[in-house]
């Protein structure tokens, strides 16, 4: 590619690729090109996400993180840190990159801007994880602009659709991260979905007058593999529905294979929490688990409060010992005296406790496991409560928030609890710095961008994109691929055409599937958009070429107005769109220029397709066939 490049006059700079990362072992470049006769390369920056996860483990914050402003030239490969990690980073360990790069016009010196080009993560399931890489990349390209006003232009692969958290981030520049974290459960369907329609209102003002409600807390369920069966009784204590891998579903993952906890984990809405980093790197376990590095595990103290940190936990001493440690059941009072005596006498309860109507009796609503209180050190009620006052003390000392009166714990001081230090293996204030992010319910954009796309309604608000896709598979057609540009600095003068329907796709084709991607005609899996810009905005329709660069695209020709362009385009072409190109007469109008399927404009490279080669191939193999047969 570079070569090619050079040849007709283009100089670029990109990541090394990185090695391995996640499910697949997929790597991952990204490079910048530019025309090396109108601009010259300042300097560049790489951006490795993940820093998410390791930045965790050797800085306090992301803003003091120091990048050493490493260049693009650098070794991207990130060393193998998963023995290390715990929590939620390992999840945002993926080997995706970015690049920045400052370039400068070289006939006029005064103008500069900044760009920036990415993959994020590919998972759907994963959008907590590619909402973190956007905004890492916004805050690392504020920081790269060091307080100048240089346009910005962001582009790449950013495997959100329209709508989506990264989407509305860039192009409405603030959404609820919340939102996005998959162990935050807003409660019914009908509560999230007005929770997102009132944040969907709340951004169409863009930065105009933000105001916005804080979420409940999470309501956390978990979903513990075999090997973590103490840490699942702590979790019960303190009232937190947490259900244990079953002797049965532990065999068929660990002996055969079957991940019947993935399963259980999404029909039950849990977050998966294990000791196995194995499972975590497989693209089918659900977003958010959470790992206990088997190294830390005989300190699952530190685990815990790290688990609760991570989550934004907020615990009620009312819910404490409402959990059954044995089956995860909910803990109910027996009112029936009936019922009550049958509860205590099936469990071998003194004679004097089945007499007494006084006594309190309870039971749990999976096991009947019966529970009654009794003021005995050595009692089972006492050494559950003695447990529970100690992990909420130790919360406590760890700074992790309570909500609600104390009721049966009220003999424990919070404040005097609070100033005690805590002890742990584990560095608290090391928070990482993307689930701080995940907490917001106003993540803010650095930058106000808009996308090249973009598709306004008539009281001018940003509705979408003005095509429906740029990737068609078998089993997915979606936009994914923007250009985002500085909307205060930049004015768009025009935008690659590329197809809006299925028969544009197939050309004149009309065998099955011929619309898919990569094609003979599209020989990448994901269309290629493009979009031209000019640093003075006009200020009337009366200005012309001589004030902003119009477009010209092998179809259409002359200068541009993108609000001319119809969401979906009815007219097949059958051909690929070349670059932009400068016109010869600025002031032409719009007229429509013939080609043919592959015609010697740009528009087509000459080289055959990979399709094109295999036919080529086949026939020449099938001639000499026939020549030797022949002899």
């Amino acid at each position: 590619v570079e070569t090619t490049l050079d040849c007709v006059g283009f100089k670029g700079v990109s990541t090394p690729k990185t090695v391995g990362g996640g499910a697949g072992g997929r790597s991952d470049s990204c490079c910048i090109y530019w025309n090396k006769e109108n601009w010259e390369l300042l300097d560049d920056e790489l951006i490795r996400y993940d820093d998410l996860a390791t930045s965790m483990n050797e800085k306090d914050s992301l803003h003091d993180y120091d990048t050493e402003n490493k260049s693009s030239k650098d070794v991207a490969s990130t060393s193998s840190l998963e023995s290390n990690l715990q929590g939620l980073t390992l999840s945002f360990l993926r080997r995706n990159v970015g690049i920045l790069a400052r370039l400068r016009n070289r006939l006029n010196k005064s103008l500069t801007i900044v760009v920036a080009n990415t993959h994020l993560f590919w998972n759907p399931l994963y959008d907590y994880v590619k909402l973190c890489q956007a905004h890492y990349l916004a805050v690392r390209c504020k920081r790269f602009l060091n307080k100048e006003s240089h346009p910005v232009i962001l582009c790449g692969d950013l495997n959100s659709q329209p709508g989506g958290s990264v989407h509305t981030y860039f192009t409405q520049g603030c959404v609820n991260a919340k939102m996005s974290a998959p162990w935050y459960n807003h409660g019914d369907r009908d509560e999230a979905e007005e929770d997102l329609s009132s944040m969907v209102e709340l951004t169409k003002g863009l930065f105009q007058g933000l105001t916005l409600e804080k979420l409940p807390s999470p309501k956390l369920r978990y979903l513990l593999d075999f090997t973590l069966n103490r840490f699942c009784r702590w979790l019960r204590i303190l009232g937190i529905d947490a259900a244990l891998e079953t002797d049965e579903e532990e065999i068929e993952r660990t002996k055969y294979g079957n991940l019947v906890i993935f399963e259980r984990c999404r029909n039950e809405g849990r977050t998966l929490i294990t000791t196995s980093s194995k499972l975590l790197q497989r693209k089918d376990c659900p977003p958010g688990a959470y790992l206990v590095n088997p190294k830390t595990q005989n300190n699952l103290e530190a685990a815990l409060i790290h688990l609760f940190k991570s989550h934004g936990a907020v615990l009620e001493p009312k819910n404490f010992l409402t959990r059954c440690v044995i089956c995860n059941g909910n803990i109910e009072e027996v009112k029936d005296p009936e019922k009550r005596k049958r509860v205590l006498m099936a469990h071998e309860a003194p004679l004097s406790l089945v007499e007494d109507d006084k006594l309190d009796c309870f039971q749990c609503s999976g096991c009947g496991q019966g529970f009654w209180w009794c003021d005995s050190p050595t009692s089972s009620a006492s050494r559950v409560k003695e447990q529970a006052s100690r992990l909420f003390q130790m919360c406590l000392r760890a700074g992790i928030p309570t909500h609600g009166p104390l009721h049966m714990f009220d003999f424990i001081d919070v404040e005097a609890e609070r100033k005690k230090a805590l002890e742990l293996d584990i560095n608290l204030t090391a928070s990482m710095q993307a689930i701080e992010w995940l907490k917001q319910v106003d993540l803010k954009c650095p930058l106000e961008l808009e996308s090249a796309y973009s598709l306004r309604d008539d009281a001018g608000d940003i509705i979408g994109e003005c095509k429906p896709f740029t990737n068609v598979t078998h089993d997915f057609v979606g936009f994914l691929d923007y250009v985002l540009y500085d909307r205060q600095r930049l004015e768009l003068s025009g935008r690659l055409e590329i197809p809006g329907t299925f028969k544009e796709l197939s050309g004149k084709k009309e065998f099955i599937n011929a619309h898919l991607l990569p094609s003979d005609i599209w020989p990448s899996d994901h269309l290629a958009v493009g979009a031209q810009f000019s640093i003075s905005k006009p200020d009337n329709s009366d200005r012309t070429g001589d004030d902003y660069d119009p477009i010209n695209f092998c179809g259409f020709e002359g200068s541009f107005d993108p609000t001319s362009i119809p969401i979906i385009v009815t007219k097949p072409q059958h051909h690929k769109p070349h670059a932009i190109k400068k016109p010869q007469n600025p002031n032409m109008p719009n007229v429509k220029k013939p080609h043919r399927p592959k015609c010697d404009c740009g528009c087509v490279p000459p080289t055959p397709s990979l399709f094109e080669m295999a036919e080529l191939r086949k026939k020449a193999k099938l001639a000499k066939e026939k020549a030797n047969a022949v002899t």
